[in-house]
């Protein structure tokens, strides 16, 4: 008899109450076996909840997913994703995720990987590291393929992808819009990046009183755009480019 929860016999979540197997078995294979709707359900992890397994969403959306949390960076659908952690082919539509920091609608931190997933319709606030799909983005996660609609509020790290991209921290080929409002450091991908951000665009709203651009509201890692010879002309200078950074405080 296979054992459950492992790469070749993978638990199948078909209903909102079966995605409490992520928080039991959080070092299991997970697949998604159709649509899911929290509606009237929220997800709240435990503070030390750390999900190291993988979850393969198969195309499929989780709906109405609601989490909030005070001050213990795990907001989101899994909370925290440590190194061993793949999520990947989700879609997470109409959803809702705030704290007092570390909010994302996929995790409030990751050192993991997050590949072909997408936020739609979704609300994340918070005071700071609030990103439309994940908080913070420590040392060697990856964020990939991925994408965000959503409408974004905070005081510092706003991100329309990542509120903090650490160095070491990976982001590449994404797409962010919908709107986003801080105070300061607020970018359409990363609020403040430290890391890498490569090949990726936005076409949010931005409000903020300081640092806030198109790409990264705060730079001091690398951008990379192969294929825009105007933004590798904005990001190798150190000035302020609004349209595209807010403040680059690393000559490229």
């Amino acid at each position: 008899m296979l054992v459950k929860g492992t790469q070749t016999n993978p638990y199948k979540i078909k209903t909102a109450a079966d995605f409490s197997l992520v928080a039991k078995f959080p070092e299991a294979y997970f697949e998604l076996e159709n649509d899911i709707d929290f509606k009237h359900i929220s997800i709240m992890h435990n503070k030390n909840y750390c999900f190291k397994g993988s979850f393969n969403g198969k195309g499929h959306q989780i709906i109405n997913l609601k989490t909030k949390n005070a001050g213990d960076g795990l907001s989101g659908a899994f909370g925290r994703l440590a190194k061993e952690a793949i999520v990947q082919n989700l879609t997470v539509n109409n959803a809702f995720a705030a704290g007092e920091g570390y909010v994302g609608v996929i995790a409030g931190e990751s050192w993991g990987q997050v590949m072909n997933c997408c936020v739609k319709n979704a609300i994340a606030e918070g005071y700071y590291n609030v990103g439309g799909l994940i908080g913070v983005n420590h040392k060697g996660a990856k964020i990939a393929l991925c994408s965000a609609e959503a409408t974004l509020v905070g005081n510092i790290n706003v991100g329309g992808i990542v509120g903090d991209n650490q160095d070491g921290g990976e982001i590449y080929f994404c797409r962010s819009l919908g709107k986003l409002c801080g105070l300061e450091n607020i970018g359409g991908i990363a609020g403040r990046n430290c890391g890498a951000v490569i090949d990726s665009e936005s076409i949010a709203k931005l409000s903020g009183k300081k640092a806030y651009g198109q790409l990264v509201g705060l730079n001091h890692g690398l951008i990379d755009i192969a294929n825009n010879e105007l933004m590798r002309e904005y990001c190798n200078q150190v000035f302020v480019f609004a349209e595209y950074i807010g403040r680059n405080c690393l000559a490229l």
